[in-house]
């Protein structure tokens, strides 16, 4: 929701405006994908770490922790229900689940499960496939883009259909769509660089680990060696020679569709 610790609607939209008066775009940080893992994460001495949050009694698996956000929005394990119906209220049943246990899903890791039906790292994975919950994903998407928002950044972006993305957003002409997309399927999912790339750009994550494996010193057979002598390399990335020596010579993103950035929180 827009109304959290950062700021009502109103001084949302206001920003927007005057950002843009200034020739300046917004870039909103969406995350459709999932939700907020069900895990007391303020453990009192302790005692929740691990442990459900939300429960009705202190238990060996539950918490008496309330499950509440950053803004004090309350949630449940696998349910969503103090926001706006169509827009942000979602029931157990439009979450990913094991079939007949609204409560438990599969998770990633390990990587050889489905990156699309399953739990990343316990955040709870919204049933992206369900058209209810498109619809929802879509009005909330209306309401930013109705506010001047005009780019997007996808979280996630790997962990969801990139149909699912293509039917969410097809109403709404925004001027510029990054997806987070680590390199994996990109280079071994020719079908998904192609499908994917129909919904937006990517996050190239090669890229920072390109720069600093060339300024960096290294340590070799018992001493530091100056990284100053290779700088020119950075001239080469993106285009290495054959006899590039580097662990990452070569990176599967394509150039004209790539978001450069040096790090960020998940490196």
């Amino acid at each position: 929701k827009l109304d959290s610790r950062s700021g009502t609607p109103d001084q949302f939209e206001d920003m927007v405006v005057r950002c843009q008066k200034a020739g300046v775009s917004i870039m909103v940080d969406l995350i459709l994908n999932h939700m907020a893992s069900p895990v007391a994460q303020t453990p009192r001495a302790d005692r929740d770490a691990g442990k459900q949050c939300g429960g009705k009694e202190e238990t060996a698996r539950t918490s008496t922790t309330p499950c509440v956000g950053w803004s004090g929005t309350p949630y449940g394990n696998r349910e969503f229900r103090a926001g706006t119906p169509g827009l942000d209220y979602f029931e157990r049943s439009q979450f990913h689940h094991y079939e007949g246990n609204f409560e438990s899903n599969c998770g990633i890791p390990p990587w050889t499960n489905n990156r699309f039906l399953c739990d990343l790292y316990g955040l709870v994975d919204l049933d992206t496939e369900n058209v209810l919950v498109q619809e929802q994903l879509q009005n909330f998407v209306k309401v930013i883009f109705e506010r001047g928002v005009t780019m997007l950044r996808l979280d996630a972006a790997m962990h969801v259909y990139p149909e699912t993305f293509l039917a969410i957003l097809a109403a709404f002409p925004m001027n510029y769509v990054v997806q987070e997309f680590f390199p994996g399927p990109i280079k071994f999912e020719k079908d998904t660089l192609t499908k994917a790339s129909m919904v937006g750009t990517f996050t190239n994550f090669d890229f920072g680990s390109q720069v600093a494996q060339v300024l960096f010193d290294v340590w070799k057979d018992g001493e530091w060696e100056d990284s100053s002598t290779r700088f020119g390399d950075l001239l080469h990335i993106g285009s290495p020679s054959p006899d590039c020596v580097y662990s990452i010579c070569d990176t599967a993103y394509p150039p004209d569709i790539a978001l450069l950035f040096i790090d960020n929180h998940d490196q």
